[in-house]
C-alpha cells in the first residue's frame, strides 16, 4: 500500500493535468476572511487537543431568549419554551450588547418574567444592561432567597462584563464567589465582536482578551487565580459556515489553554456557550434563515458548545413571535434527538481539514491577541479605539466582497424572492441602539445592500 505523500503527489499531478495550465490556487484553494487557506484535500492526521463540553454526560443546553420588554409577555413566552423542551433561559435586558433593540426594561421586571420558572431545574444566563449589573444581580439573589434556593442548587451565569465601565464589577463578582457562586460570574463575549463585523480569528482574540481582563480584575479584587479562572465563561457566535464554525469553537479552547499554561494554571474544560449569528440573518426571504440556523446549530453541536441559543428566523425583522421561537427550539431538538450530534465527543478530531483549520485559526487569533495585549488589552481606551478601527476594516472588506459578487447572500443578492412573506414578529417597537456601545452590531444584509444611514442597526 502506497503512503499518503505519494498518493497526494499523484493526485496533485492528475489535477494539474486537468487544469491545463490554470492556477491550482485560484481554482481549488479558497480563503477565509482571515486570509487562511482552505485546501481541496487534506491528509489524515493524528487528533490534536480534544474539544469536549464541560458535561459530556448530557447534551448541550437548549437555550431560549427572554427579551420581551414587558415582564408578563416575557414570562408567557419563557414558560412555553420550557414546556416545549428548552432547559435554559437567556434573560436579556434592554441596552445590553446583543439585545438588538429589545430586552426587559429593568431589573424590577425579573421577578415577573421568572414567575413559575423552576430556577433550580433550568440553566439561567443573564445579559445585564450597561450600568445595571448590580441591580440585576441583587434582583436575582432576592428571587432565589424568596424561593429558599441556595447557590449549590442553581446553574446561573451572571454575565458580568469584564470590559464594563461600571464601578465595582470585580467586587460584585468576588461577593458572589464568597456567597458560593463559583462559576459563571464573568462572561468573555466574542459574539458581540462577531456582530460588529469581526472575522473568526478576531472574534477569538477579542474573547480571550476580555477573559484576560477578567482574570486581572478578579485577581486584583483578591480572588485566587484558579478561582478567577473557574469564574469565567465564554460566548461565541456561529453562522452558516459550518466548517469555520466548528474550527472556531475548537480553536478558542486551544488559545485559552495556552493562556492558562502561560499563567501557571492547569488548563480546565472551559464553559463555552454559542449563539447563532444575527449578522447572517436577513429580513428578505426570512425562511432562508432556517437553513442558516440549522447550519449554525450543527456547527455548535459538532464544535462542543455547552449551551446554544438559536435566534428565531424572524429576529432580523423584529421581536419573534411564539411560532418563530418554537421553530428555533425544535431545530435544536432535531439536532440533539434525531441527529444525535451530542453523542460523540469532538467528532471533528483527527479530520485533516478540521485539525488544519483549527490550528491555523488558533495561530492567527494568538497573533491578533498579542497585538491587542501590546496595546494594553481591550480594557484600555486606546486599545478599544484601535479595535474599532480594525473591525471597520473587516466590515469594509466584507461589503466589498458583496459588491464584487465574491460573497453572496441567499435571498438577497442570490435568488431574491419575487413575493415576500410576512415575518413572524410581535407588535413591539425596537428601541434605539445604545450610544455607548463601542462596537455596534451590523448585518450582512445591510452590507450587501447599503442604506442611506450606512447600514447600521437602525436600518434593519
Amino acid at each position: 500500500m502506497q503512503d499518503e505523500p505519494d498518493l497526494d503527489r499523484r493526485w496533485r499531478a492528475s489535477v494539474e493535468r486537468v487544469l491545463k495550465g490554470a492556477s491550482f490556487d485560484e481554482v481549488l484553494v479558497s480563503r477565509t476572511a482571515d486570509d487562511l487557506r482552505i485546501e481541496p484535500l487534506y491528509p489524515t492526521v493524528s487528533p490534536g487537543p480534544r474539544a469536549f463540553r464541560q458535561r459530556t454526560d448530557r447534551p448541550w443546553r437548549i437555550v431560549q431568549r427572554v427579551d420581551h420588554p414587558e415582564a408578563g409577555p416575557a414570562n408567557e413566552l419563557a414558560l412555553a419554551d420550557l414546556e416545549g423542551g428548552a432547559d435554559g433561559l437567556n434573560v436579556v435586558f434592554a441596552g445590553a450588547p446583543g439585545s438588538f433593540g429589545f430586552g426587559l426594561r429593568d431589573a424590577d421586571a425579573l421577578a415577573g418574567a421568572m414567575a413559575g420558572v423552576e430556577l433550580d431545574l433550568v440553566s439561567l444566563a443573564l445579559d445585564p444592561a450597561p450600568g445595571g449589573a448590580r441591580e440585576t444581580v441583587e434582583a436575582l439573589r432576592s428571587l432565589a432567597a424568596e424561593r429558599r434556593l441556595t447557590p449549590d442548587r442553581l446553574d446561573i451565569r451572571f454575565g458580568l462584563d469584564p470590559l464594563s465601565s461600571e464601578d465595582g464589577i470585580a467586587m460584585l463578582a468576588r461577593r458572589l464567589y464568597e456567597d458560593g457562586f463559583a462559576n459563571g460570574l464573568l462572561r468573555a463575549d466574542g459574539a458581540r465582536h462577531h456582530e460588529a463585523g469581526a472575522t473568526e480569528a478576531e472574534e477569538i482574540a477579542a474573547a480571550v482578551s476580555s477573559a484576560l481582563c477578567g482574570l486581572r480584575m478578579l485577581e486584583a479584587a483578591g480572588m485566587p487565580l484558579e478561582a478567577a479562572n473557574a469564574a469565567l465563561d465564554f460566548r461565541l457566535a456561529v453562522d452558516q459556515d459550518q466548517f469555520l464554525g466548528i474550527a472556531k469553537l475548537r480553536a478558542l479552547r486551544q488559545v485559552w489553554a495556552g493562556v492558562e499554561t502561560a499563567c501557571g494554571l492547569v488548563p480546565r474544560p472551559l464553559r463555552l456557550d454559542a449563539r447563532s449569528s444575527r449578522r447572517m440573518m436577513t429580513t428578505r426571504d426570512g425562511e432562508t434563515n432556517l437553513l442558516r440556523l440549522t447550519l449554525a446549530g450543527f456547527s455548535a453541536g459538532m464544535g462542543g458548545a455547552d449551551a446554544l441559543s438559536l435566534l428565531p428566523h424572524s429576529a432580523a425583522a423584529g421581536l419573534p413571535d411564539a411560532f418563530a421561537r418554537r421553530l428555533a427550539r425544535n431545530l435544536q431538538h432535531i439536532l440533539v434527538d434525531e441527529c444525535r450530534l451530542a453523542v460523540v465527543g469532538d467528532p471533528a478530531a483527527g479530520s485533516g481539514a478540521f485539525e488544519a483549520l483549527t490550528q491555523s485559526l488558533a495561530e492567527r487569533a494568538t497573533a491578533i491577541l498579542n497585538e491587542i495585549e501590546q496595546g494594553g488589552g481591550l480594557g484600555r481606551a486606546n486599545a478599544r479605539e484601535a479595535w474599532s478601527q480594525r473591525l471597520a476594516v473587516s466590515r469594509a472588506r466584507r461589503a466589498a466582497e458583496f459588491a464584487a459578487g465574491s460573497r453572496v447572500l441567499l435571498g438577497v443578492t442570490l435568488f431574491p424572492p419575487a413575493v415576500e412573506r410576512p415575518a413572524g414578529i410581535l407588535d413591539v417597537v425596537r428601541s434605539d441602539p445604545a450610544d455607548a456601545d463601542p462596537w455596534p452590531p451590523c448585518r450582512d444584509e445591510n452590507l450587501a445592500q447599503p442604506t442611506p444611514n450606512g447600514g447600521g442597526e437602525n436600518s434593519s
